[in-house]
C-alpha cells in the first residue's frame, strides 16, 4: 500500500513541477483508544497509528525558495525563502505549518537550499486524527533529505519535541502524544506512552479486530477552541491541589484520589471535575491495557464507555454529534467499545470492532447518523499501522 502511495505521489509531483522528486515521505494519522487530555498533564495514553496518512514528495530548488503545492489544501504557496526576502507573510494554516518546518529543517543547512513540495494523502483534516502532526512529520523528513541535513528521525524524542514546538507556534499547546505515535506506530499494536518518562510499550490489539473511525462532521480548530482553555483549567486545579495538600504537585499526574477528595470539598465545581477526569483517565489507561492483553471484551467496552462519559460530563469536550455516534455504536454486534477520540469539540469517534463485523457496523453507523443529522459520518476501517517512513 505504501509503495503505491509513493508511486502516485511521485507522479503527481512530476505533473506539477515537471521533474521527478528526489524523495517521498509518508506519516500516518492516529486514533487514541483511551487517555484523553492526559498527555499535557504528564499522564498515560494509548494511541495507535492508522493506515491513512499524509504523503509529501520533494525536490531541491536552486533559488532558495521553499514552495508547497497541495491537492488537499491548494497552492502553490511560497512558504519561505532561505536566501533572504520576506519571512512573515501571512499564510493559510496548512502552509504555515510547512513554513515552520522549513525554518527548523532547511534553516539548518549551510547552503540554505530551497525546495518544491507536493502534499497529498487520504487522512481527513481537522477531524481529531492528528493530521497536523502527520503533515509536520512528513514535511520534515522530506525537507531534511532534500537539504542534506541529518534526518530528525535519528532522534525520535528530539523529533517529537520539534513537532510539538511547531504546533505550539501555530497556537495549539498540544502534548507529546501525537508526534510520538506518528513516528513510532507499530503494526497491529496500540502504544502505551508515559508522557512524563516518554517510555513506550507495545500493546497488541485483539486479533481479527479493526479500528473503525466515524467523523461527526464538525471540524475542530483547536488553536481557536477551548483546548488551550482546558490546559489552563488543569493548571488551576494543579495549583489548588498543591496549596491544599501542602506538597509539590508537578502536574495532575501526581494527584491521588485522596487529593481529589480534598479538592472536591474545597472547590466542588469545575476544578474538581477537570482534575477527576485526569486522575481517573490515567487509571483507565492501564486497566484497558490489561483488558486488551486478556481479550476481555466486556471490560474494554466498560472502560471506553467510562472514558467518553468523563470527557462529556467532567471535561466537557464532547458534542451532541459525538454522543450520538457513541450511543449508536453501543450494542452493535461485533463492537468491543467506542468513544470520542482526540481533543473533542468535534472530530471523530473510534470503535474497536471484529473484522468480519466491520462492514455491517459501518453501514449501521451510517444509517443511524444520517437519520439524525441528514449527513454521513464517513466511516472507515483501519488496522493499527506503522509509523512515518521515507522513500527515495
Amino acid at each position: 500500500m505504501l509503495d503505491a502511495r509513493k508511486t502516485a505521489a511521485a507522479g503527481k509531483f512530476e505533473s506539477a513541477f515537471g521533474r521527478e522528486p528526489q524523495v517521498v515521505a509518508w506519516a500516518p494519522g492516529r486514533v487514541n483508544l483511551i487517555g484523553e487530555h492526559t498527555d499535557y498533564n504528564d499522564g498515560l495514553v494509548l494511541p495507535a497509528a492508522l493506515e491513512r496518512g499524509i504523503v509529501v514528495a520533494a525536490a531541491e530548488r536552486g533559488d532558495g525558495i521553499v514552495r508547497a503545492l497541495s491537492e488537499r489544501y491548494g497552492g502553490p504557496v511560497e512558504v519561505g525563502r532561505t536566501l533572504g526576502g520576506p519571512r512573515n507573510v501571512e499564510l493559510p494554516p496548512w502552509a504555515a505549518y510547512v513554513r515552520a518546518v522549513a525554518r527548523e529543517i532547511v534553516g539548518a543547512a549551510p547552503s540554505g537550499p530551497g525546495a518544491d513540495l507536493w502534499i497529498g494523502g487520504d487522512l481527513p483534516s481537522a477531524a481529531g486524527l492528528s493530521s497536523s502532526a502527520a503533515l509536520v512529520v512528513a514535511s520534515a523528513l522530506a525537507l531534511a533529505e532534500v537539504a542534506g541535513v541529518e534526518s530528525p528521525s535519528r532522534n525520535t524524542i528530539g523529533f517529537a519535541r520539534m513537532v510539538r514546538l511547531v504546533e505550539h507556534r501555530a497556537g495549539t499547546l498540544c502534548g507529546i502524544m501525537d508526534p510520538l505515535v506518528v513516528l513510532e506506530g507499530r503494526r497491529g499494536c496500540a502504544l502505551r506512552i508515559d508522557c512524563r518518562s516518554l517510555e513506550i510499550a507495545e500493546v497488541p490489539l485483539p486479533q481479527d479486530t479493526l479500528l473503525v473511525v466515524c467523523d461527526s462532521g464538525l471540524e475542530r480548530a483547536l488553536a481557536q477552541s477551548a483546548y488551550n482553555q482546558r490546559r489552563d483549567e488543569c493548571e488551576i486545579a494543579r495549583g489548588a491541589l498543591e496549596r491544599l495538600s501542602g506538597r509539590p504537585i508537578r502536574s495532575l499526574r501526581d494527584a491521588t484520589r485522596d487529593d481529589l477528595d480534598l479538592l472536591g470539598r474545597a472547590f466542588p465545581g469545575e476544578s474538581y471535575r477537570r482534575a477527576r477526569h485526569v486522575v481517573e483517565e490515567n487509571d483507565r489507561v492501564d486497566r484497558l491495557v490489561d483488558a486488551l492483553w486478556r481479550n476481555d471484551r466486556e471490560a474494554v467496552g466498560r472502560l471506553m464507555d467510562a472514558s467518553h462519559e468523563s470527557l462529556r460530563n467532567d471535561f466537557e469536550v464532547s458534542t451532541p454529534e459525538l454522543d450520538a455516534l457513541v450511543e449508536d455504536a453501543r450494542g452493535v454486534p461485533g463492537c468491543w467499545g467506542t468513544r470520542m477520540t482526540g481533543a473533542g469539540f468535534g472530530g471523530c469517534t473510534v470503535s474497536l470492532v471484529d473484522r468480519d463485523a466491520a462492514p455491517a457496523f459501518m453501514e449501521r453507523m451510517e444509517e443511524s447518523f444520517r437519520a439524525r443529522y441528514s449527513r454521513s459520518p464517513r466511516p472507515f476501517a483501519s488496522s493499527a499501522g506503522i509509523g512515518a517512513r521515507l522513500f527515495q
